[in-house]
């Protein structure tokens, strides 16, 4: 979690704004960065490996990185990190 992050939720799971925290995965938002930066070669254009997408390629490096996670987490993380890299590339 960076700084400001943790300067805009308060002690009790609540934003300064007083609206109850929305994230229901706090442990993937602690890694979340460290997959985007292991994904993000796999987002950039014309970066197919082999003729798979990038989100097969994706996959396979969190599922390796952090094999504790369920799939479903990874899954979650994968879809996350996706869309922001698709995102910022635009």
């Amino acid at each position: 979690m960076t700084t400001q992050e943790s300067e805009y939720q308060s002690h009790a799971g609540q934003s300064r704004a007083g609206q109850p925290e929305r994230r229901r995965h706090p442990h993937l938002r602690e890694i979340f960065d460290a997959v985007v930066e292991r994904v993000e070669p796999f987002y950039r254009a014309g970066a197919g490996l082999n003729g798979s997408p990038a989100e097969y390629w994706a996959t396979r490096v969190v599922h390796e990185d952090y094999p504790d996670l369920s799939a479903q987490d990874v899954r979650t993380l994968v879809t996350a990190a996706g869309r922001y890299c698709r995102e910022r590339a635009q």
